[in-house]
Formats: structure tokens, sequence, C-alpha cells
């Protein structure tokens, strides 16, 4: 199956925006759209057998067997935090092509005075960021404008300038402030609250869903429908007018939380644990990405130490992980419940979409949340049911899901609605799309199915790989990724498997940090290496595959005068919010309680500061390499490198 899959995807790379109908399709008017966009699910859990199928999604797997159903395993983030995936999701744009204006913004308390800055930024770099807050081309919008679609947004709607808290902007802004940290006594400078990655997570009883919010949410959405069908059977609305219904929850978001019933639906004996290697042996990226998510226990604390490393409270916050997986899909079958309630027409006529926002490590190379590279956090699951086909046009078999490995990405999903729905291509931003509709992989995989059906018809070409980047808390350095399925290296072999040179297509990873001079890229094998656990970038068999994938990233975005571009705007927006504060304010808010960095800041709260006007008044704006080392600064007697000559460099405006 996997070599038929690889086989039938290969054929896909002439495909982009298409005639906006599937193949299979015969209804004339435009379907209803219901699109549901979860928090932080790895891609990799929705694949039927991942982990002996440890994670119950009846409603999921229902809807990919439907005759218009499709499943995507190399579905990507385009940027993996929430509002700067969102952003690129509902703009179709990469990261960074989003410019807005940032403003902030203070007034005191005493005087009533009101301080304003603003600044011009070239792209949704962090979670700070995010669509000017006057865009009006996002999806819901141009459906509304151009075929009269009544919209309802509902829940989570994170995709706007300026609408997260101080964590996020502190952390991302002060990515090259060389902040003191000892590993070995503290556990490193922590930028999150020790309870996600910390402690056990939390099962609650069985009667309550701890996830309360998004089953509000959805019971006033699924309320709206019904209400809007009856109106339609009345004649209050017409008939034929279609709805764009979105929900966006905030499960499966850390803090790791379940009850009982979902808890006790996930069987502890199929997860796999996965293998953490010492600390000295990590890529200095992952070092401090891990440090900085509370990921590292204080080493010299034997019981800290024993704790966080035990098998079975990392086992257990999977197996809570899982469980808000299990829930999300019984959120997605109350969905599916309505539109069947609301008639078969209904059913008939409606097109599911189901994916997330980003996905989260699940403690795999010690970290959770999201924000790296890596595919547990990087890649997101994606179904797209389309009721409008039947089954004798597909000529379906049980055995051949419609599954499509060719890597796809977030920013798809805008023109792909706007071609199944039938918006004319004057109708939106077009030309200013980097996205590329999935409708020609559909149509192309009904034609393998039949040959006997038409093809499809293709204006532009679709690129045969994805790019994502992410400039952001939590992380060191800018990084930028693309994967890309490409002939296998001949000859080649790893230290975990010997395969052999006859296999036709492997799906490559390659992440540069920073400009790419600071410290080593990483190269993975994701077909057979999905972990990510060997690094190739040195291997001699891997250099021409570098060298492309190199090239097809610098194609799509000139990373190193982006790398820099970000490293001017920290500098720039922390000015700004200290000017707006003024001095004695700023330093106040800087390190108050409410911030997720405070206790670290208060071991060592004099070296903070120094750290801080060491970087903000430097003339330099500077990309530097993650730190490798367990104590910063290093002690007595080892040499501290010259982080100006390894790190790029531009001047400061």
């Amino acid at each position: 199956m996997s070599s038929f899959r690889c086989q039938s995807v290969s054929r896909l790379r002439l495909l982009a925006f298409v005639l906006p109908v599937l193949v299979g399709v015969s209804s004339a008017k435009p379907p209803n759209i219901v699109f549901l966009v979860c928090e932080s699910t790895d891609g990799r859990t929705w694949r039927e057998g991942y982990q002996d199928n440890v994670i119950p999604l009846p409603n999921l797997r229902q809807l990919e067997a439907q005759p218009g159903g499709y499943s995507f395993h190399r579905h990507y983030s385009n940027s993996p935090v929430c509002c700067t995936s969102r952003s690129t999701l509902w703009s179709g744009r990469h990261a960074h092509k989003i410019p807005h204006i940032q403003r902030q913004q203070h007034t005191d308390k005493t005087t009533g005075k009101k301080s304003i800055r603003e600044l011009a930024v070239n792209g949704a770099w962090n979670n700070f960021e995010g669509l000017p807050v006057n865009f009006q081309d996002r999806i819901d919008q141009i459906l509304e404008r151009s075929l009269n679609y009544t919209v309802k947004l509902s829940g989570k709607r994170d995709w706007t300038t300026g609408g997260h808290t101080d964590n996020v902007k502190m952390s991302a802004w002060t990515m090259y402030t060389r902040f003191p940290y000892n590993i070995p006594k503290q556990g490193g400078w922590a930028d999150e609250l020790p309870y996600v990655c910390g402690d056990n997570g939390t099962v609650r009883g069985p009667n309550t869903s701890p996830h309360w919010d998004d089953w509000k949410a959805l019971n006033e959405t699924v309320d709206w429908m019904k209400d809007y069908r009856n109106s339609q059977e009345n004649g209050t609305i017409d008939k034929d007018k279609p709805f764009f219904v979105y929900q966006g929850m905030n499960i499966v978001h850390p803090p790791y939380l379940t009850n009982e019933h979902w808890y006790n639906k996930i069987d502890p004996n199929k997860i796999n644990v996965p293998e953490w290697i010492p600390l000295e042996e990590l890529h200095p990226c992952d070092l401090q990405s891990s440090m900085m998510k509370g990921c590292i226990p204080p080493m010299d604390n034997d019981t800290a130490r024993d704790f966080f490393y035990d098998y079975y409270r990392r086992r257990n916050i999977r197996r809570i992980y899982y469980a808000m997986i299990a829930e999300f899909d019984s959120m997605v079958g109350a969905y599916m419940d309505t539109i069947q309630q609301m008639g078969q027409d209904v059913w008939d006529n409606t097109i599911f979409i189901v994916t997330s926002d980003h996905g989260d490590m699940q403690i795999e190379h010690q970290q959770s949340y999201k924000q790296v590279p890596y595919d547990g956090s990087s890649s997101v699951p994606l179904i797209i049911m389309d009721g409008r086909v039947k089954q004798k046009q597909k000529q379906k078999q049980d055995k051949n899901k419609q599954v499509i490995d060719l890597p796809t990405q977030l920013m798809d999903l805008y023109p792909t609605m706007m071609d199944m729905a039938g918006v004319p291509s004057s109708d939106y931003p077009y030309d200013k799309l980097d996205g590329h509709s999935l409708v020609p992989l559909m149509q192309a995989w009904s034609q393998i199915m039949d040959p006997t059906l038409p093809q499809s018809v293709s204006t532009t070409k679709r690129p045969d790989f994805i790019v994502s980047q992410f400039h952001g808390m939590n992380i060191a350095m800018s990084w930028f990724l693309i994967v890309r399925v490409m002939p296998c290296a001949k000859g080649a072999a790893s230290e975990h498997l010997l395969r052999s040179t006859t296999e036709d297509k492997c799906a490559y990873k390659l992440v540069i940090w920073g400009t790419g001079k600071e410290v080593d890229s990483q190269l993975f094998d994701l077909t057979h290496d999905p972990d990510e656990m060997t690094n190739l970038i040195q291997n001699d068999n891997y250099q021409s595959i570098t060298t492309m994938l190199e090239g097809d990233l610098r194609s799509v975005v000139n990373y190193p005068e982006v790398a820099l571009d970000v490293a001017a705007y920290n500098k720039d927006s922390m000015r700004n919010w200290m000017e707006v504060l003024g001095e004695k304010a700023w330093r106040e808010a800087i390190h108050r309680h409410q911030l997720n960095w405070d206790t670290t800041w208060e071991h060592d709260s004099a070296g903070a500061f120094a750290a801080l006007a060491e970087w903000i008044n430097s003339t330099k704006v500077e990309v530097l390499p993650c730190r490798s080392d367990l104590v910063w600064p290093p002690p007595p007697g080892k040499t501290q490198p010259e982080e100006g000559d390894a790190g790029a460099t531009m001047a400061a405006s």
C-alpha cells in the first residue's frame, strides 16, 4: 500500500489551482462547510495504526472512510504556534509575507498619561504577531462577500496581531539575550510554568469534562445550525443559501488534563515512551528549547531528577494527551450527528475539514509544547470529507483508503476552500496566495481509483515540498524547515538501520537555524527515521540531497535575510516596550509574578538585568548561536566562545 501511495502522488507535481469542483461531484450549488480546528495535535496521531491504534477515533475514521473522505499524512503547520499558524492558514500566505503594524501602548496609573509606539513588522514572527487588525481577506470574509455564505465563527479565533500576553512577546523578543542559567542546580532558564512538562498531568472525575468551554461553544454552534435549518424549511432563509461553520477548540492544548472517562479509553500498554538521549548529546538548539520549556530538572537534585525521568510518569503524560485527542473525536462526532439530523440533502452538500493549528512534542526529544521543527510539533493532521462525492463515482475499495502522502500545508486550505466552494479567482487575492489548492490531489486520487474519470485541469505548478518557519518563544534561534519527497539516497546507512538502496521515494526534512552559519543544520530521513533521531547533515551520501533542499528552501524564503530582520525586529520591539512603560515601570513589569519566567529571573536577578542591558545597548543586530553549555556564563577555566564571530551581524538601524 505504501509503495502504491508513493507512485500515485509522484504524478501530482504538476497540480495546483484547478476547476472548482471535484471529480464525481454533481451538486451545482455552493456546499456547506464545517471547519473544525483543534489545538496542539501531532499530525501522526490520527493515522490508522499509530501506536497500535492506541487512540479510539471512531468519528474521524468514519469521515475518512466516506466516498469523499481524504486523509493527508504529511500535512504541516507553516509556523507552529497558535497565532502565527492561524494567520498563515486564514490568509493563505507564508509568515514572512504578512506585514502589519505593531501597536504598543501604556497608561500611567498615577498620571493617566498614555504612551503609544507603533512599529512596522514584516511578518507574523511570534505569538504576539499575526494578521493586521483591519485584514479583510480571510477565508470566511471571502465566502461571505463572494457567494453570500452565512458565517458562524465560534471558539478560538487567535489570528490577529497584538492578542497575546506579555509572556510570549518577552520570550520572543529576548531570543538573543544571553540570560544566565545553571542546569545542574536549577534546571536552567525556564520560560514556561513547570506543570506543563514537569508534573504527572491531571485526571479528574468521570462526569464532567475539564474542556467544558469547548463543549459550551460546540453546543451553541450546533443549536445555531439546527435553527438555521429550521429557518430554511419555513422559508425564512433561502434553502440554497450555504453556511460556513467554524469552531476553534482549545483541546488538546497543554496542560495535560482529562477525566476518567477518556483516560480509561487509552490502553497504557500500547503507549511508546520516547527515547531520551543525554543532555550533552542534544543539538544545542534542542538543549535550549528543552530548558526554556521547563523540561530539564535540576540535575544535581536526585529526587527531582528521578521523578522527572520516571518511565511511568512520562507514559502517563502521553496517556492523558491521547485521552484529550479521543475527546476531540467525540466533538467531531457531535457535528457529524447534527449534519445528519439536518437531513440527507444537507449531508450530501456539506464538506468537513478537520485539522489542528500545530502539533505537540508530547515529551519526544525531552520537550512538550510546539515551536520546534520536529514532526511532533510542526506536523498536523488533516481529514477532508466532501459529502457531494458518491460511492459509485469513486470505485472505492475498503482496503484502499484515500491517503495522500505528498507534503501539504495549512495555508493550502485557503485556496482549497475557494475551489471547493466555487469562488471565482477574481473575488479573492489569488495572485497573493502562497498556498496551493488540495483539490487536484483529491481529483488525482479519484482518477487512479477509476481511470475512466476525466483528468483535472491545472494552470500552475504545485511544488512537491512544503516550508515552515518560526521565530518566537521557547527557541534560541529562528529556524526554517523544508520537507520534500524525492528519490532516496543511494548506498546510505544510518546508525539505527541499514535500508535497501532499491527503494524509490523517501521523505526528507532539512532544518536550517538562523542564517545557516551559526550552528549545524539538521537533515532527517522521515521515511526510515520517523522519530528524527539521526541527523544526516554530515553524511557524505546525503550532500546532494541537502543542496537540493536548501535551494528549494531559498526559492521560497531568503532565510538569512529573514533571520536578520527578525533579530532587528526583536530589539526594536523591546526598546519600544521599554520606552512606552518608562524605566521604573518596565523594570518592575519584566519580572512581575504573573510572568512565566519570574521564578527563573529571581535565581540571578542582577545577572538577568545585566544580560538584558548588554543586548539592548549593543549597536549590533546579531543572530547568535544556540548555547550548548549546561551553565552560563561558563564557569572559570572554560573558554567562552567569541559569539560575535560565530553569528551573523548587521548594523543596527
